[in-house]
């Protein structure tokens, strides 16, 4: 199911810039930042993924027509029918992004529709006409312009989300737990889809494709990493 690869991708991706500003940045305020950027760039792109996933679900997994797709409207809800083969976490799961999408608006509707792209109507100006207490408008700028980066820019867009979402961020304090807050708050969905459909994959192979765990086609991946020793850093050197 490729929306579900999509989610585990961004959702590490996500993570890793967040593990990276916590290591590389803890004394290097504008690693820090660099890498909070590159966190922010992968969740929007998440949340418009969980946005896109809970159409299909409803639609697929439910059987009611949504938006743009009413056409494939199907008579099935596919967890009620098996409700009783899969986990509770799964039910709860289910609850929760159905508690979580019917507020309106809710983040990922907010992300999808007004900030994956639409970079006409998210003006970097914004921020200096709503500048926080004690901010800088900082430039870092490098022969490599892979390694620039223009912190201003960024707290922008972060900042009109902000306000989008009623979030306060007029401190540095407020700026940072708000920020904890939209990431946590992302990942949090993004895992529950992620048992959802993670459980349905294994569901199906099961059910239709006789798998099995006791299987002889075990495949090894070589040099796997511990997670915390992975990192994403935003400047790099030249190879």
């Amino acid at each position: 199911m490729a929306v579900n690869s999509e989610i585990v991708a961004f959702q590490k991706l996500a993570m890793l810039a967040i593990g990276t500003a916590k290591i590389q940045g803890k004394d290097q305020p504008i690693v820090r930042a660099a890498s909070h950027y590159q966190a922010f760039t992968f969740l929007r792109f998440l949340g418009a993924i969980l946005f896109e996933a809970n159409e299909l679900f409803v639609v697929v997994f439910q059987g009611r027509g949504v938006g743009k797709i009413e056409d494939v409207k199907t008579d099935v809800n596919l967890f009620n029918k098996y409700s009783n083969e899969f986990d509770e976490s799964v039910k709860l799961n289910i609850s929760q992004i159905g508690s979580f999408f019917s507020q309106k608006p809710n983040i990922c509707d907010v992300i999808r529709n007004q900030f994956t792209f639409h970079y006409r109507h998210r003006s970097e100006l914004s921020v200096l006409n709503q500048p926080r207490k004690n901010m800088s408008v900082d430039i870092f700028l490098e022969a490599s312009h892979g390694n620039c980066f223009y912190p201003w820019i960024a707290e922008g867009s972060l900042i009109k989300l902000f306000d989008v979402l009623k979030y306060p961020y007029s401190t540095e304090e407020e700026f940072v737990s708000s920020f904890a807050n939209l990431n946590d708050e992302i990942i949090k969905i993004a895992r529950a889809f992620m048992d959802i459909f993670g459980s349905y994959i294994l569901w199906f192979s099961r059910r239709y494709l006789n798998f099995s765990y006791d299987c002889n086609n075990e495949v090894d991946v070589h040099n796997v990493l511990p997670w915390d020793e992975v990192q994403l850093p935003y400047f790099t050197t030249s190879s």
